[in-house]
């Protein structure tokens, strides 16, 4: 079994958007660190930079590797661990 494979299927649980609840926009399939055209170089930045804070080098590691179902839930993380790690590098100018 791979391991993001999903093994049994839960009542009131699924990945996918079903009639009654409506995702709030539609965005591009980024189902991977390799696909995503807004984190993919800050990704590879993070995970090989020397001076990156170890837990955002481990979290940005974890996102390489990650499969689809797992990087989806990685993603609004690593947007923020973007966006913070911007204004901290800007605040010290």
């Amino acid at each position: 079994m791979e391991p993001c494979a999903v093994s049994e299927s839960r009542p009131g649980m699924s990945i996918h958007p079903t009639p009654s609840v409506a995702p709030r926009r539609i965005l591009p399939m980024m189902d991977s660190a390799s696909t995503d055209p807004e984190l993919r170089h800050w990704l590879r930045w993070a995970a090989e930079g020397g001076n990156t804070p170890i837990f955002v080098r481990t979290v940005a590691n974890a996102a390489l590797i990650a499969c689809s179902p797992d990087y989806a839930l990685l993603r609004p993380v690593l947007v923020e661990l973007k966006r913070l790690r911007r204004y901290m590098d800007t605040r010290h100018l």
